[in-house]
């Protein structure tokens, strides 16, 4: 009984933690990114809608970084966004120079820069 009863108390803490882990690596990510990001164009490869009532769509995009490996990552937007975007569109985005598999839209690394700034 008392096994159940710790297994109870520990799991919420255990799921916020990997919750917030989750989080801390993905602001790591997007700060390699902004620290020694290279700017290039991507190209729209797919687009998933998603079903029922979830509000973001998801745009996959592939690009070549400087040692001539192509890379594939996505883009979460909302529905009003996602149809301004069609397979074979080229999207400008920003890619880390150190982790080139790390990327995202150049308008986002942009916005953040100049937050930066401030």
């Amino acid at each position: 009984m008392a096994f159940w009863t710790v297994l109870w108390l520990v799991m919420p803490l255990l799921i916020i933690g990997l919750i917030a882990a989750n989080y801390v690596r993905l602001i790591a990510n997007f700060l390699q990114v902004l620290a020694d990001g290279i700017e290039t164009e991507a190209v729209i490869v797919d687009k998933t809608p998603r079903r029922g009532r979830r509000r973001f769509h998801r745009l996959v995009y592939e690009y070549t970084d400087q040692r001539g490996q192509v890379h594939r990552n996505h883009l979460d937007l909302f529905r009003s966004e996602y149809h301004n975007y069609q397979v074979g569109d080229r999207i400008a985005v920003v890619y880390s120079a150190s982790r080139p598999h790390l990327s995202n839209t150049k308008a986002v690394v942009d916005r953040a820069r100049q937050a930066l700034r401030r």
